[in-house]
């Protein structure tokens, strides 16, 4: 169950967070977008179907965001994406930077991290990946 998704720097998002839970804590059944247009609503559908496909395992950035998807095609600006949701009763935080440096072809992970109930199990900065646990790697054949 999503709690919440935070957006940085994705078109004309910025700080931008939704909450899928009601002031008194409840988890919302539903939730309605609305507002005028140009307000950003297709902009925040388009970063949840990017987190999405994040999710499905399709990593390979330059595939899924383009320079345009940079605040106002600026990209020197980092991309943050966090997701918090509830699974098997854990509470779960990913977080997501992204960047395209100064002559880079394609945007590249500056940033990537999953907590599990306050606890870190991977952190993944400049190229370096730290495992909290034992961890298995398998290759499919």
């Amino acid at each position: 169950m999503f709690h919440s998704v935070y957006i940085d720097g994705f078109r004309c998002l910025e700080n931008f967070t939704l909450s899928f839970i009601d002031p008194a804590g409840t988890p919302l059944k539903s939730a309605l977008f609305i507002g005028p247009n140009g307000s950003g609503k297709s902009n925040a559908f388009d970063a949840l179907h990017f987190i999405c496909q994040i999710a499905r395992g399709k990593t390979l950035l330059k595939n899924l965001i383009r320079e345009s998807d940079f605040p106002h095609g600026e990209t020197r600006q980092a991309m943050t994406f966090e997701v918090e949701c509830i699974i098997d009763a854990e509470r779960y935080h990913y977080q997501l930077e992204i960047e395209q440096p100064i002559n880079f072809y394609q945007p590249r992970i500056r940033k990537e991290s999953l907590n599990q109930n306050g606890k870190t199990l991977f952190v993944r900065e400049k190229a370096q990946t730290i495992l909290q646990q034992k961890a298995e790697f398998t290759l499919d054949s």
